[in-house]
């Protein structure tokens, strides 16, 4: 899916001219998702707002906006915007509750539900 092959991060750091891409619809706002070698990418409206690569710039999604975000989301496309959530101690519970059934709902991630759940989960809580 990355286009890896040998010699990627020496010839371009992992990156490629064309990734493969996934777009959702977030009521209004556009999320692109670039899938690179060594990297993904997200975009919020054509502006870079995260990435895991390198330089690991994720949580810029606070969980109110993460919600109204997943009203016409399925459980799949849920599951890639969870990275992007910022969650605060008040909103542990709730948000542990959705990534759950969001994981339990993906047939290919059942086999790894709580271990998933929770490395979702203690990543995207905010320290205070």
């Amino acid at each position: 899916m990355t286009d890896y092959y040998d010699g990627i991060f020496n010839e371009s750091d992992g990156y490629v001219d064309v990734p493969k891409s996934v777009k959702l619809d977030l009521n209004g706002d556009e999320l692109v998702i670039e899938f690179h070698a060594g990297d993904t990418v997200y975009y919020l409206n054509d502006k870079m707002i995260g990435c895991t690569g390198f330089e690991y710039l994720i949580h810029k999604i606070p969980f109110e906006r993460f919600l109204r975000y997943c009203e016409n989301l399925n459980n799949l496309e849920k599951f890639l915007l969870l990275p992007m959530v910022l969650v605060t101690t008040d909103e542990a519970e709730e948000y542990y509750k959705i990534i759950c059934s969001v994981v339990e709902n993906i047939d290919i991630l059942k086999h790894d539900f709580n271990d998933i759940c929770y490395c979702v989960f203690t990543n995207c809580l905010a320290e205070e």
